[in-house]
């Protein structure tokens, strides 16, 4: 579906590094739907490469996915995206049925997380939202501008 889209701007979840995170995290009912979503990594840079711009959302649960930011960066340097947001988990919505409050990560959390990815790849801090619990990543470091 992604290769057939053109909008404007494109987002994709990261929610995992390997396939035994992603199983934990996301509790998907196919087996090959990890497949897709390394395959849309690959999509994601061909269409920043054809001007769309680029988002990769890695929503950190605490005690679940916010572990080895080598690994994300490493995922991230296949898409290339324009920026990454690193986002809470946030305790609403049927998720309420499977996680906790507890999964919700502090600020602190999330900005350490972000800049433990940024480490690891090109990416610098952009901004954040403290209400909204998410850190921004960009190449330039930038929000306004694609660098």
């Amino acid at each position: 579906m992604l290769r057939r889209i053109h909008p404007t701007q494109l987002y994709v979840s990261l929610d995992a590094v390997d396939l035994e995170m992603y199983n934990r995290v996301c509790r998907p009912k196919s087996p090959h739907l990890w497949d897709k979503v390394l395959e849309s990594l690959h999509v994601l840079k061909e269409k920043k490469e054809q001007g769309v711009r680029t988002v990769i959302r890695i929503t950190a649960v605490a005690g679940l996915n916010m572990e080895n930011p080598e690994g994300f960066a490493r995922l991230l340097r296949i898409a290339e995206p324009d920026f990454i947001e690193v986002k809470s988990y946030m305790h609403v919505g049927f998720s309420r049925l499977r996680l906790s409050r507890q999964n919700m990560a502090e600020q602190e959390e999330i900005r350490r997380f972000a800049n433990e990815i940024a480490e690891y790849s090109e990416y610098k801090f952009a901004g954040e939202s403290e209400p909204s619990r998410v850190v921004v990543l960009s190449k330039n470091g930038e929000l306004s501008k694609v660098g």
